[in-house]
Protein backbone atom coordinates (compact mmCIF):
# COMPACT_ATOMS: atom_id res chain seq x y z
CA UNK A 1 0.00 0.00 0.00
CA UNK A 2 1.53 3.40 -1.26
CA UNK A 3 0.84 6.97 0.09
CA UNK A 4 -0.54 9.22 -2.23
CA UNK A 5 -2.55 12.59 -2.13
CA UNK A 6 -5.94 13.00 -1.68
CA UNK A 7 -7.37 15.48 -3.37
CA UNK A 8 -10.66 17.57 -1.92
CA UNK A 9 -12.53 19.21 -3.98
CA UNK A 10 -14.45 22.77 -3.83
CA UNK A 11 -16.81 22.62 -7.53
CA UNK A 12 -14.20 21.04 -9.32
CA UNK A 13 -11.33 23.20 -7.71
CA UNK A 14 -8.49 21.20 -6.07
CA UNK A 15 -6.55 21.58 -3.27
CA UNK A 16 -3.64 18.74 -2.65
CA UNK A 17 -3.63 17.46 1.14
CA UNK A 18 -0.91 15.94 3.10
CA UNK A 19 -0.28 12.34 2.12
CA UNK A 20 -2.63 10.05 3.45
CA UNK A 21 -3.60 6.69 2.41
CA UNK A 22 -5.89 7.05 -0.48
CA UNK A 23 -7.27 3.20 0.32
CA UNK A 24 -7.83 4.56 4.38
CA UNK A 25 -10.31 7.83 3.23
CA UNK A 26 -12.12 5.29 0.48
CA UNK A 27 -12.46 2.71 3.63
CA UNK A 28 -13.69 5.37 6.07
CA UNK A 29 -16.22 6.24 2.92
CA UNK A 30 -17.07 2.37 3.13
CA UNK A 31 -17.58 2.40 6.87
CA UNK A 32 -19.92 5.10 6.52
CA UNK A 33 -21.80 3.75 3.44
CA UNK A 34 -22.49 0.27 5.71
CA UNK A 35 -23.25 2.32 8.93
CA UNK A 36 -27.59 2.13 9.30
CA UNK A 37 -27.73 0.58 5.74
CA UNK A 38 -30.41 -1.76 6.74
CA UNK A 39 -32.35 1.02 8.26
CA UNK A 40 -32.32 2.98 5.78
CA UNK A 41 -33.10 0.25 3.16
CA UNK A 42 -35.85 -0.98 4.80
CA UNK A 43 -37.38 2.68 5.20
CA UNK A 44 -36.67 3.32 1.51
CA UNK A 45 -38.35 0.00 0.44
CA UNK A 46 -41.50 0.88 3.12
CA UNK A 47 -41.61 4.83 1.38
CA UNK A 48 -41.78 2.58 -2.12
CA UNK A 49 -43.89 0.11 -1.55
CA UNK A 50 -46.49 2.94 -0.10
CA UNK A 51 -45.64 5.13 -3.57
CA UNK A 52 -46.54 1.73 -5.37
CA UNK A 53 -49.98 1.26 -3.02
CA UNK A 54 -50.77 5.10 -3.82
CA UNK A 55 -50.11 4.84 -7.46
CA UNK A 56 -52.62 1.36 -7.63
CA UNK A 57 -55.68 2.35 -5.51
CA UNK A 58 -55.25 6.10 -3.98
CA UNK A 59 -54.18 8.40 -7.36
CA UNK A 60 -55.10 5.64 -10.05
CA UNK A 61 -52.18 5.87 -11.91
CA UNK A 62 -50.95 1.96 -12.32
CA UNK A 63 -48.85 2.93 -15.08
CA UNK A 64 -45.93 4.67 -12.74
CA UNK A 65 -45.51 1.75 -11.05
CA UNK A 66 -43.26 0.93 -13.73
CA UNK A 67 -41.16 3.22 -12.33
CA UNK A 68 -40.72 1.89 -8.83
CA UNK A 69 -39.76 -1.26 -9.84
CA UNK A 70 -36.26 -0.41 -10.66
CA UNK A 71 -35.08 1.11 -7.49
CA UNK A 72 -37.48 -1.91 -5.49
CA UNK A 73 -34.97 -4.25 -7.10
CA UNK A 74 -31.90 -2.42 -6.25
CA UNK A 75 -32.82 -2.40 -2.40
CA UNK A 76 -33.58 -5.68 -2.64
CA UNK A 77 -30.55 -6.30 -3.89
CA UNK A 78 -28.42 -4.30 -1.33
CA UNK A 79 -30.14 -5.62 1.37
CA UNK A 80 -30.01 -9.85 0.39
CA UNK A 81 -26.64 -8.80 -0.19
CA UNK A 82 -25.65 -7.03 2.61
CA UNK A 83 -27.16 -9.86 5.01
CA UNK A 84 -25.28 -12.46 3.52
CA UNK A 85 -21.76 -10.98 3.87
CA UNK A 86 -20.33 -7.95 6.18
CA UNK A 87 -17.57 -8.02 3.74
CA UNK A 88 -16.49 -6.40 0.33
CA UNK A 89 -18.37 -3.03 1.54
CA UNK A 90 -16.61 -1.63 -1.92
CA UNK A 91 -19.55 -2.97 -4.02
CA UNK A 92 -22.65 -2.20 -1.19
CA UNK A 93 -20.89 1.63 -1.78
CA UNK A 94 -21.32 1.18 -5.50
CA UNK A 95 -25.05 -0.61 -5.08
CA UNK A 96 -26.64 2.15 -2.71
CA UNK A 97 -25.02 4.83 -4.84
CA UNK A 98 -26.56 3.01 -7.80
CA UNK A 99 -29.67 2.49 -5.32
CA UNK A 100 -30.14 6.45 -5.25
CA UNK A 101 -29.52 6.88 -9.04
CA UNK A 102 -31.95 4.84 -9.36
CA UNK A 103 -34.64 6.66 -7.34
CA UNK A 104 -33.54 10.08 -9.00
CA UNK A 105 -34.33 8.48 -12.55
CA UNK A 106 -37.62 7.30 -11.39
CA UNK A 107 -38.96 10.76 -10.19
CA UNK A 108 -37.43 12.20 -13.59
CA UNK A 109 -39.62 9.20 -15.49
CA UNK A 110 -42.70 10.16 -13.10
CA UNK A 111 -42.22 13.71 -14.08
CA UNK A 112 -42.55 12.46 -17.98
CA UNK A 113 -45.51 10.31 -17.09
CA UNK A 114 -47.37 13.17 -15.47
CA UNK A 115 -46.80 15.76 -17.35
CA UNK A 116 -50.34 16.60 -18.19
CA UNK A 117 -51.09 16.01 -14.75
CA UNK A 118 -53.06 19.35 -13.37
CA UNK A 119 -50.75 18.54 -10.42
CA UNK A 120 -47.55 18.68 -12.43
CA UNK A 121 -46.19 20.91 -9.82
CA UNK A 122 -46.45 18.63 -7.28
CA UNK A 123 -44.51 15.91 -9.34
CA UNK A 124 -41.53 18.23 -9.72
CA UNK A 125 -42.07 19.34 -6.13
CA UNK A 126 -41.10 15.32 -5.07
CA UNK A 127 -37.83 15.75 -7.40
CA UNK A 128 -36.60 18.34 -5.95
CA UNK A 129 -37.05 16.41 -2.86
CA UNK A 130 -35.36 13.59 -3.55
CA UNK A 131 -32.56 15.46 -5.20
CA UNK A 132 -32.07 17.23 -1.49
CA UNK A 133 -32.49 13.60 -0.34
CA UNK A 134 -29.60 12.18 -2.47
CA UNK A 135 -27.37 15.06 -1.51
CA UNK A 136 -27.16 14.31 1.85
CA UNK A 137 -25.65 11.17 1.24
CA UNK A 138 -24.52 9.98 -2.15
CA UNK A 139 -20.70 9.75 -1.89
CA UNK A 140 -19.09 10.13 -5.21
CA UNK A 141 -16.29 11.82 -6.96
CA UNK A 142 -16.57 15.54 -8.81
CA UNK A 143 -17.02 13.43 -12.10
CA UNK A 144 -19.91 11.17 -11.06
CA UNK A 145 -21.33 13.61 -9.05
CA UNK A 146 -21.58 15.63 -12.28
CA UNK A 147 -23.37 12.68 -14.11
CA UNK A 148 -25.86 11.99 -11.80
CA UNK A 149 -27.07 16.12 -10.87
CA UNK A 150 -27.08 17.01 -15.04
CA UNK A 151 -27.15 13.84 -16.84
CA UNK A 152 -30.67 13.03 -15.89
CA UNK A 153 -32.23 16.14 -16.40
CA UNK A 154 -30.47 16.48 -19.73
CA UNK A 155 -31.83 13.37 -21.19
CA UNK A 156 -35.20 14.45 -19.49
CA UNK A 157 -35.04 17.89 -21.43
CA UNK A 158 -34.82 15.96 -24.89
CA UNK A 159 -37.15 13.24 -24.32
CA UNK A 160 -39.57 15.45 -23.08
CA UNK A 161 -38.92 17.97 -26.12
CA UNK A 162 -38.36 15.32 -29.03
CA UNK A 163 -42.08 13.48 -27.74
CA UNK A 164 -43.77 15.04 -24.67
CA UNK A 165 -44.54 19.06 -27.08
CA UNK A 166 -44.63 20.51 -23.35
CA UNK A 167 -46.85 23.52 -22.89
CA UNK A 168 -45.34 26.95 -21.44
CA UNK A 169 -46.10 26.10 -17.79
CA UNK A 170 -44.72 22.35 -18.11
CA UNK A 171 -41.42 24.07 -19.33
CA UNK A 172 -41.15 27.24 -16.88
CA UNK A 173 -41.82 24.26 -14.25
CA UNK A 174 -38.97 22.03 -15.49
CA UNK A 175 -36.60 24.83 -15.92
CA UNK A 176 -37.13 25.89 -12.77
CA UNK A 177 -35.53 22.61 -11.42
CA UNK A 178 -32.07 23.89 -12.71
CA UNK A 179 -31.07 26.04 -9.88
CA UNK A 180 -32.30 23.27 -7.56
CA UNK A 181 -30.12 21.02 -8.93
CA UNK A 182 -27.25 23.66 -8.62
CA UNK A 183 -27.82 24.04 -5.60
CA UNK A 184 -28.12 20.07 -4.35
CA UNK A 185 -24.88 19.81 -6.19
CA UNK A 186 -23.18 22.48 -4.25
CA UNK A 187 -24.94 20.66 -1.07
CA UNK A 188 -23.48 17.19 -1.94
CA UNK A 189 -19.84 18.78 -2.69
CA UNK A 190 -19.65 21.19 0.39
CA UNK A 191 -20.76 18.09 2.61
CA UNK A 192 -18.19 15.62 0.79
CA UNK A 193 -15.90 18.53 1.77
CA UNK A 194 -17.34 18.25 5.38
CA UNK A 195 -16.53 14.84 5.65
CA UNK A 196 -13.42 14.51 4.64
CA UNK A 197 -12.34 17.45 6.64
CA UNK A 198 -13.67 15.19 9.53
CA UNK A 199 -11.82 12.29 8.16
CA UNK A 200 -8.44 14.12 7.81
CA UNK A 201 -8.54 14.92 11.44
CA UNK A 202 -10.04 11.95 12.70
CA UNK A 203 -6.92 10.29 10.67
CA UNK A 204 -4.31 12.90 11.52
CA UNK A 205 -5.31 12.45 15.51
CA UNK A 206 -4.77 8.69 15.22
CA UNK A 207 -1.97 9.01 13.53
CA UNK A 208 -0.84 11.42 16.40
CA UNK A 209 -1.98 9.04 18.89
CA UNK A 210 -0.34 6.00 17.59
CA UNK A 211 2.93 8.19 17.65
CA UNK A 212 2.32 9.13 21.36
CA UNK A 213 1.79 5.80 22.20
CA UNK A 214 4.77 4.59 20.39
CA UNK A 215 6.86 6.94 21.72
CA UNK A 216 5.16 6.31 25.65
CA UNK A 217 6.18 2.58 24.95
CA UNK A 218 10.02 3.37 24.20
CA UNK A 219 9.73 5.87 27.30
CA UNK A 220 8.53 2.99 29.15
CA UNK A 221 10.83 0.07 28.09
CA UNK A 222 13.85 2.74 28.25
CA UNK A 223 12.91 3.06 32.18
CA UNK A 224 12.59 -0.44 32.66
CA UNK A 225 16.23 -0.82 30.99
CA UNK A 226 17.16 1.50 33.14
CA UNK A 227 15.31 0.60 36.21
CA UNK A 228 16.79 -3.22 35.46
CA UNK A 229 20.70 -0.92 35.25
CA UNK A 230 19.88 0.56 38.35
CA UNK A 231 18.97 -2.92 40.06
CA UNK A 232 22.13 -4.19 38.63
CA UNK A 233 24.27 -1.61 39.85
CA UNK A 234 22.64 -1.69 43.38
CA UNK A 235 23.34 -5.33 43.40
CA UNK A 236 26.82 -4.67 42.38
CA UNK A 237 27.48 -1.60 44.63
CA UNK A 238 26.25 -4.34 47.61
CA UNK A 239 28.32 -7.14 46.17
CA UNK A 240 31.35 -4.83 46.15
CA UNK A 241 30.15 -3.23 49.54
CA UNK A 242 30.44 -7.21 50.95
CA UNK A 243 33.54 -8.23 49.19
CA UNK A 244 35.28 -5.27 50.93
CA UNK A 245 33.52 -6.60 54.53
CA UNK A 246 35.30 -9.87 53.45
CA UNK A 247 38.31 -8.15 52.95
CA UNK A 248 38.47 -6.00 55.62
CA UNK A 249 37.11 -9.20 58.00
CA UNK A 250 39.94 -11.05 56.93
CA UNK A 251 42.77 -8.61 57.25
CA UNK A 252 41.08 -8.02 60.56
CA UNK A 253 41.29 -11.84 61.57
CA UNK A 254 44.96 -11.96 60.15
CA UNK A 255 46.03 -8.89 62.12
CA UNK A 256 44.68 -9.49 65.33
CA UNK A 257 42.67 -13.03 66.42
CA UNK A 258 45.40 -15.06 64.34
CA UNK A 259 47.88 -13.35 65.90
CA UNK A 260 47.86 -14.18 69.00
CA UNK A 261 47.46 -18.48 68.74
CA UNK A 262 50.51 -17.89 66.75
CA UNK A 263 52.52 -16.10 68.95
CA UNK A 264 51.09 -18.63 71.72
CA UNK A 265 52.40 -21.62 69.62
CA UNK A 266 55.83 -20.03 68.56
CA UNK A 267 56.71 -18.87 72.39
CA UNK A 268 55.66 -22.56 73.64
CA UNK A 269 57.62 -23.93 70.57
CA UNK A 270 60.46 -21.94 71.83
CA UNK A 271 60.38 -22.72 75.76
CA UNK A 272 60.25 -26.42 74.31
CA UNK A 273 63.42 -26.51 72.48
CA UNK A 274 65.14 -24.89 74.92
CA UNK A 275 64.49 -27.14 78.18
CA UNK A 276 65.73 -30.48 78.98
CA UNK A 277 62.98 -33.37 78.75
CA UNK A 278 65.11 -35.44 80.99
CA UNK A 279 65.77 -33.04 83.78
CA UNK A 280 62.28 -31.07 83.13
CA UNK A 281 60.20 -34.10 82.06
CA UNK A 282 56.70 -32.36 83.81
CA UNK A 283 57.46 -28.70 82.09
CA UNK A 284 57.86 -30.36 79.07
CA UNK A 285 54.82 -32.11 79.36
CA UNK A 286 53.21 -29.20 80.07
CA UNK A 287 54.72 -26.90 77.33
CA UNK A 288 53.45 -29.80 74.91
CA UNK A 289 50.04 -29.66 76.20
CA UNK A 290 49.58 -25.72 75.44
CA UNK A 291 50.97 -26.35 72.32
CA UNK A 292 48.30 -28.85 71.35
CA UNK A 293 45.28 -26.70 72.80
CA UNK A 294 47.15 -23.73 70.80
CA UNK A 295 47.45 -25.44 67.40
CA UNK A 296 43.55 -26.76 68.64
CA UNK A 297 42.79 -23.34 68.59
CA UNK A 298 44.65 -22.05 65.70
CA UNK A 299 42.73 -24.82 63.50
CA UNK A 300 39.54 -24.00 64.91
CA UNK A 301 39.89 -20.15 64.18
CA UNK A 302 41.47 -20.96 60.55
CA UNK A 303 38.73 -23.11 59.64
CA UNK A 304 35.80 -20.91 60.44
CA UNK A 305 38.11 -18.33 58.81
CA UNK A 306 38.01 -20.05 55.27
CA UNK A 307 34.56 -21.26 55.27
CA UNK A 308 33.40 -18.11 56.19
CA UNK A 309 35.28 -16.92 53.22
CA UNK A 310 34.20 -19.71 50.90
CA UNK A 311 30.37 -18.74 51.62
CA UNK A 312 30.80 -15.01 50.95
CA UNK A 313 32.69 -15.68 47.68
CA UNK A 314 29.78 -18.62 47.10
CA UNK A 315 32.54 -21.13 46.70
CA UNK A 316 30.36 -24.26 48.77
CA UNK A 317 28.18 -26.49 47.08
CA UNK A 318 25.61 -28.31 48.81
CA UNK A 319 25.50 -31.72 48.54
CA UNK A 320 21.68 -32.32 50.32
CA UNK A 321 21.17 -35.84 51.70
CA UNK A 322 19.53 -37.25 54.22
CA UNK A 323 21.14 -37.61 57.41
CA UNK A 324 21.08 -38.92 60.90
CA UNK A 325 21.35 -36.10 63.83
CA UNK A 326 21.88 -38.46 66.36
CA UNK A 327 24.87 -40.04 64.47
CA UNK A 328 26.16 -36.76 63.37
CA UNK A 329 25.88 -34.86 66.91
CA UNK A 330 27.85 -37.98 68.42
CA UNK A 331 30.87 -37.24 65.87
CA UNK A 332 30.81 -33.35 66.40
CA UNK A 333 30.83 -34.02 70.12
CA UNK A 334 34.00 -35.98 69.97
CA UNK A 335 35.86 -33.07 68.43
CA UNK A 336 35.04 -31.11 71.08
CA UNK A 337 35.37 -33.05 74.23
CA UNK A 338 38.72 -33.04 74.65
CA UNK A 339 37.88 -28.71 75.36
CA UNK A 340 34.72 -29.55 77.59
CA UNK A 341 36.74 -32.02 79.44
CA UNK A 342 39.65 -29.67 80.31
CA UNK A 343 37.03 -27.20 81.78
CA UNK A 344 35.11 -30.07 83.39
CA UNK A 345 32.13 -29.37 81.50
CA UNK A 346 29.61 -32.45 80.80
CA UNK A 347 28.18 -32.80 77.13
CA UNK A 348 24.97 -34.32 77.19
CA UNK A 349 22.47 -35.64 74.37
CA UNK A 350 19.04 -36.71 74.29
CA UNK A 351 18.10 -37.63 70.53
CA UNK A 352 15.87 -40.59 68.95
CA UNK A 353 17.91 -42.76 67.09
CA UNK A 354 15.53 -42.46 64.14
CA UNK A 355 15.14 -38.51 63.40
CA UNK A 356 16.58 -38.10 59.95
CA UNK A 357 17.00 -34.54 58.24
CA UNK A 358 17.81 -33.33 54.61
CA UNK A 359 20.88 -31.46 54.35
CA UNK A 360 24.09 -31.17 54.14
CA UNK A 361 26.53 -32.89 55.90
CA UNK A 362 29.65 -30.91 55.97
CA UNK A 363 27.79 -27.35 56.75
CA UNK A 364 25.31 -28.78 59.04
CA UNK A 365 28.24 -30.50 60.97
CA UNK A 366 30.02 -26.79 60.87
CA UNK A 367 27.03 -25.58 62.41
CA UNK A 368 26.72 -28.08 65.18
CA UNK A 369 30.90 -27.86 65.91
CA UNK A 370 30.64 -24.10 66.11
CA UNK A 371 27.17 -24.34 68.32
CA UNK A 372 28.81 -26.91 70.83
CA UNK A 373 32.67 -25.25 71.24
CA UNK A 374 30.86 -21.52 72.00
CA UNK A 375 29.11 -23.46 74.51
CA UNK A 376 32.11 -24.94 76.12
CA UNK A 377 33.94 -21.57 75.35
CA UNK A 378 31.49 -19.48 77.51
CA UNK A 379 30.62 -22.09 79.75
CA UNK A 380 32.08 -21.82 83.36
CA UNK A 381 34.15 -25.05 84.62
CA UNK A 382 32.22 -27.72 85.50
CA UNK A 383 29.02 -26.48 84.14
CA UNK A 384 27.24 -28.42 81.52
CA UNK A 385 25.86 -28.46 77.96
CA UNK A 386 22.71 -30.16 76.68
CA UNK A 387 21.42 -31.57 73.02
CA UNK A 388 18.06 -32.05 72.02
CA UNK A 389 16.49 -33.00 68.44
CA UNK A 390 12.22 -33.15 67.79
CA UNK A 391 10.92 -33.48 64.82
CA UNK A 392 7.49 -31.15 64.61
CA UNK A 393 5.26 -30.22 62.13
CA UNK A 394 7.43 -31.43 59.12
CA UNK A 395 10.45 -29.22 60.61
CA UNK A 396 13.20 -30.90 62.80
CA UNK A 397 14.55 -28.69 65.52
CA UNK A 398 18.14 -29.41 67.03
CA UNK A 399 18.56 -27.07 70.45
CA UNK A 400 21.89 -26.75 72.29
CA UNK A 401 21.76 -25.28 75.88
CA UNK A 402 24.45 -24.10 78.34
CA UNK A 403 24.76 -23.13 81.76
CA UNK A 404 27.17 -20.31 80.76
CA UNK A 405 27.36 -16.93 81.32
CA UNK A 406 24.44 -15.94 78.99
CA UNK A 407 23.58 -13.50 76.78
CA UNK A 408 22.94 -9.36 76.91
CA UNK A 409 19.94 -8.48 74.84
CA UNK A 410 22.20 -5.82 73.30
CA UNK A 411 24.81 -7.92 72.37
CA UNK A 412 22.07 -10.85 71.60
CA UNK A 413 20.75 -8.63 68.35
CA UNK A 414 24.31 -8.53 67.09
CA UNK A 415 25.49 -11.94 67.48
CA UNK A 416 24.52 -12.86 63.75
CA UNK A 417 25.85 -9.67 62.05
CA UNK A 418 29.73 -9.86 60.78
CA UNK A 419 29.52 -6.06 60.44
CA UNK A 420 29.42 -5.66 64.28
CA UNK A 421 32.56 -7.91 64.39
CA UNK A 422 31.47 -8.97 67.79
CA UNK A 423 34.42 -11.27 69.67
CA UNK A 424 33.87 -11.54 73.61
CA UNK A 425 36.32 -13.52 75.70
CA UNK A 426 35.36 -17.09 77.04
CA UNK A 427 35.80 -17.53 80.42
CA UNK A 428 38.94 -18.67 80.57
CA UNK A 429 39.77 -16.29 78.42
CA UNK A 430 39.19 -18.42 75.04
CA UNK A 431 39.53 -15.61 71.70
CA UNK A 432 37.69 -16.40 68.64
CA UNK A 433 37.59 -14.77 65.37
CA UNK A 434 33.61 -13.28 65.88
CA UNK A 435 32.68 -15.31 62.86
CA UNK A 436 31.60 -18.72 64.49
CA UNK A 437 27.95 -17.43 64.49
CA UNK A 438 27.53 -15.46 61.07
CA UNK A 439 28.88 -18.60 59.95
CA UNK A 440 25.82 -20.77 61.21
CA UNK A 441 23.71 -18.35 60.63
CA UNK A 442 25.02 -18.53 56.76
CA UNK A 443 25.15 -22.39 56.28
CA UNK A 444 21.46 -22.65 57.75
CA UNK A 445 20.09 -20.17 55.73
CA UNK A 446 21.91 -21.67 52.69
CA UNK A 447 20.19 -25.38 54.02
CA UNK A 448 16.56 -23.40 53.85
CA UNK A 449 16.44 -23.25 57.82
CA UNK A 450 16.77 -20.78 60.62
CA UNK A 451 19.32 -19.90 63.44
CA UNK A 452 17.58 -18.28 66.78
CA UNK A 453 18.90 -17.62 70.36
CA UNK A 454 17.48 -17.71 73.90
CA UNK A 455 19.14 -16.16 76.29
CA UNK A 456 19.14 -14.53 80.01
CA UNK A 457 22.62 -12.83 81.75
CA UNK A 458 24.04 -15.16 83.86
CA UNK A 459 21.48 -18.47 83.19
CA UNK A 460 22.98 -19.86 80.25
CA UNK A 461 21.88 -19.34 76.42
CA UNK A 462 20.31 -22.03 74.21
CA UNK A 463 20.58 -22.00 70.22
CA UNK A 464 18.12 -23.20 68.19
CA UNK A 465 18.07 -24.28 64.18
CA UNK A 466 15.50 -25.96 62.56
CA UNK A 467 15.70 -27.42 59.11
CA UNK A 468 13.12 -29.24 56.82
CA UNK A 469 12.53 -32.40 57.59
CA UNK A 470 13.45 -35.49 55.18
Amino acid sequence: MTDIPIMKTYFGAKKTEPHIQADTYHKYLHDVTASYLIVKILLALVILGYFVISDLYITGYPHSVFTRLLPIGIAVSLLLYHLQTRENRPVKTKLYNLFLLSVTLMMYAKSLLHIEDPDYAGHITGLVVVIFLASLDLRVGLRNAILFYFIPPLLTAVLLWFFFNPGHHQTTTLVNVLPMLIIGFAANRIQNNFRYKIFRSNYLLNQEKRRTEHLLNQTRNTNQQLNQKNRELSESETALKNALQVKDKLFSVIAHDLHGPFNSLLGFTDLLANINPEEEPGEAKNYAKLILDSSKSLYNLTDNLLNWARSQIDDIQLKPEPINICELVNETTEVVRMQALSKEIKIQAAIDSSLVVEADRDTLAVIVRNLLSNAVKYTNRGGSIFISAVNEYDQLTIKVSDTGVGITPEVQDKLFSVNTNLSLPGTEREKGTGLGLVLCRNFAEMNNGTISVSSREGKGSTFTITLPAA
